[in-house]
């Protein structure tokens, strides 16, 4: 399994990765197109809204030529999503898109207190990635 080398850092939030991953990877990842691999032992999950035996774990993704496009984590139970997938990395040619280390950085829903006000701004960043697009677009491989 590769991984692009002399790889550029750019250090995104959150919301950047969604809008990246969803306009370029996701129907790749339901067509089948990219082999999801393990990236660690599934975890049982503590969040109340996810049914007995949903576990979370990371995935790397890994196109036919094997080269690493993304890394992501989301809840599952026996194979079967509970959540939307989450992107952590996605590698676009030389660079590698990734979520900042820092949480206010990497979720900045999370300066609003009010619960209102973090659904009115991811409202908001998804009008903004349907409306501009992603800042950059995985290439299919050719």
């Amino acid at each position: 399994m590769s991984t692009p080398t002399d790889v550029k850092p750019i250090y995104v939030d959150a919301w950047v990765l969604r809008c990246i991953f969803n306009w370029s990877l996701k129907a790749r990842v339901r067509s089948g197109e990219l082999r999801a691999v393990p990236k660690n032992k599934p975890k049982p999950s503590t969040r109340p809204q996810d049914p007995p035996g949903a576990m979370r774990q990371g995935f790397r993704y890994f196109d036919r030529k094997n080269n690493e496009v993304a890394t992501v984590q989301y809840w599952h139970v026996q194979d079967k999503l509970v959540s939307p997938i989450d992107p952590k990395a996605i590698y676009v040619g030389p660079q590698r898109y990734m979520i900042f280390p820092d949480d206010l950085e990497a979720n900045p829903e999370h300066r609003f207190e009010q619960i209102w006000k973090q659904k009115l701004y991811g409202f908001y960043r998804k009008a903004k990635c349907f409306i501009f697009g992603p800042v950059a677009w995985v290439p299919r491989e050719t």
